[in-house]
């Protein structure tokens, strides 16, 4: 009875001693599902997700530069007028600071059916496009001297002076206007037509300024003379304009998503001689 309860006593006691070991093993096991479930869940790492993919219908975007060029080399003086007698009372243009500068782009394509509607992108604040009459120094003054907006968008005019305003523009601009404001009051034009107009007062015949109605794509210049603005894929007309300076226009074909370099050197060098 004791050799055959032997080999019995020593199985039991080898359970007793391995219990722990697999008690561990069984407690363990579980924990590692739940580390191999939050791995699975981590995003890839940038370089095994690539490149991110423009999306369909993301808007492209054009910046670039606006320099002017003199047709000759010009000499002023440090109060900003030219040397030469002849132009004593001539104001120096400043080519290497250029102000009032407008790029914008028109479609160059038939506009493909389906594609999403886009709002015009400006440096304009969001306040809506105005020009203010106020009194200033005992006359009256107008600001801003100059505004660049989108063509058919209301430009409103506000009078804050006690008087009533005759506002008009007429000769050269693409559509003539005029409205009578009362004081304190203010009235919305529309600028339907693309192009420069020049604005006065009647009553103050001072207080001018000038509007520019671009295409819903525009943007002005800063005073480095940089643009840039946003607008829906397509092929564009793209314009450089400036009062003084003839206009420069280049043609772009941009992809949705797509961000292009498009500079512009505005010069007199095309203008033809005076017979």
């Amino acid at each position: 009875m004791k050799r055959r309860a032997l080999p019995v006593l020593w199985f039991v006691l080898g359970c007793l001693f391995a219990a722990p070991a697999f008690g561990q093993g069984e407690q363990s096991a579980p924990a590692e599902v739940p580390q191999r479930r939050a791995l699975s869940r981590l995003a890839p790492s940038d370089e095994l997700r690539g490149p991110a993919v423009p999306q369909r219908g993301a808007p492209s975007r054009l910046a670039g530069r606006v320099q002017a060029k003199p047709k000759v080399a010009v000499h002023g003086d440090s109060a900003g007028a030219y040397k030469s007698r002849s132009l004593k009372y001539a104001k120096l243009f400043d080519y290497g600071h250029l102000k009032n500068v407008v790029v914008f782009a028109e479609s160059a394509a038939p506009a493909v059916s389906g594609d999403a509607p886009s709002l015009p992108v400006s440096t304009t604040s969001g306040e809506g496009f105005s020009i203010t009459f106020e009194m200033t120094r005992g006359s009256v003054g107008v600001k801003p001297g100059f505004l660049a907006a989108p063509a058919a968008s209301p430009v409103a005019f506000k009078n804050l002076t006690q008087d009533s305003l005759t506002v008009y523009s007429g000769g050269g601009a693409p559509k003539s206007f005029m409205v009578t404001i009362d004081p304190g009051g203010q009235k919305e034009v529309f600028l339907d037509a693309l192009g420069f107009y020049p604005v006065f007062c009647l009553e103050y015949p001072r207080a001018q300024t000038s509007i520019f109605a671009a295409s819903p794509y525009f943007s002005g210049i800063d005073a480095e003379g940089r643009y840039a603005f946003d607008l829906p894929a397509g092929k564009y007309r793209v314009t450089a304009w400036h009062e003084r300076l003839p206009s420069r226009s280049l043609e772009v074909e941009l992809d949705a998503g797509e961000a292009r370099q498009l500079d512009f050197t505005l010069s007199v060098e095309e203008l033809p001689e005076i017979q």
